[in-house]
């Protein structure tokens, strides 16, 4: 089948290109620069123009997901919170200006969304796929971002899928965080929030599980549906087999909140529950946090 991807070279994009392109999917990867990329051209790969006007190729494309956003950790100046909303909802408006002027009509579209859409704070609050959006600079980007999305249903029969997806482990962010626990220094966050965390195979997973006719249309909170607060997160990191017996200190909250918007990114608070993932079958590969740490720290 052919898939086209727009955010393909990413964290997420480079893992999700390689897994379909060994499950012998055609995939097309939307870049502003393809010259950059050129070496990731293989015989089942392409790396395309923004600006391709090319019917012939691709008027066939069925699935269009889009992972493209700018980075949200970096300083939230105005100019920054900018690009991150353009990059979400203005990128939307492009691709489906360039699926229209390559003439392909979708059968689905996977557009990556965030748990953001939530809110922070309201620590302990359950909230699902079901759930209103909250408030916030990140719930706003969120919201806005899917309902650009919904611009794709002019598309006759089309199926959207929106993926908030959590916060996704890296290898570098425990290697980050691990010292400044042992040495008993504060880190950001709530002792009874709930963290939502995720693996990134898991991310690629479910995404993988859609492409092949196993998901419904409709919202899906990709996090593990192993529940953990941020105590309990920052715990396991500072010693996977003994957590319980370990101190964590946090940064006090007026502190916290002296940085501005930007205290959303570690003030996330709602137990989320995957549940539309979980009714989907999708099975997890990574539910529990001290084996995806594990899984990290071999790699």
């Amino acid at each position: 089948m052919k898939i086209l991807i727009a955010g393909g070279t990413g964290f997420v994009g480079s893992r999700l290109v390689s897994v379909l392109e060994n499950n012998g999917h055609d995939i097309f990867v939307l870049s502003r620069n393809p010259k950059k990329y050129s070496d990731l051209n293989t015989s089942k790969v392409k790396i395309i123009d923004w600006n391709e006007d090319n019917p012939n190729e691709l008027h066939d494309i069925r699935i269009v997901i889009k992972l493209s956003g700018e980075n949200v950790g970096t300083l939230w100046t105005k100019t920054v919170k900018e690009k991150i909303l353009d990059s979400r909802v203005n990128t939307t408006y492009q691709l489906k200006e360039f699926l229209l002027r390559n003439s392909i009509r979708p059968l689905k579209i996977l557009n990556a969304s965030a748990i953001g859409y939530y809110g922070f704070l309201n620590e302990g609050k359950e909230v699902n796929e079901l759930s209103k959006a909250g408030s916030g600079f990140l719930a706003e980007v969120c919201q806005a971002n899917e309902q650009a999305c919904r611009s794709f249903e002019s598309f006759q029969g089309v199926k959207i899928y929106q993926l908030r997806i959590g916060f996704i482990l890296k290898k570098s962010f425990i290697q980050m965080i691990k010292p400044l626990l042992f040495l008993c220094f504060p880190v950001p966050g709530i002792n009874n929030a709930f963290f939502p965390w995720i693996h990134l195979d898991d991310v690629v997973g479910f995404i993988k599980y859609i492409v092949d006719e196993k998901a419904e249309e409709g919202n899906y909170n990709l996090i593990s549906p192993q529940f953990c607060t941020h105590y309990k997160f920052y715990q396991t990191i500072k010693s996977p087999k003994n957590p319980n017996n370990k101190w964590v200190f946090f940064i006090p909250k007026f502190i916290q909140n002296m940085v501005g918007d930007m205290k959303e990114l570690v003030l996330y608070g709602p137990k989320t529950i995957p549940s539309n993932t979980l009714l989907s079958g999708y099975q997890f590969k990574f539910e529990d946090l001290r084996e995806t740490i594990e899984d990290l720290m071999k790699k």
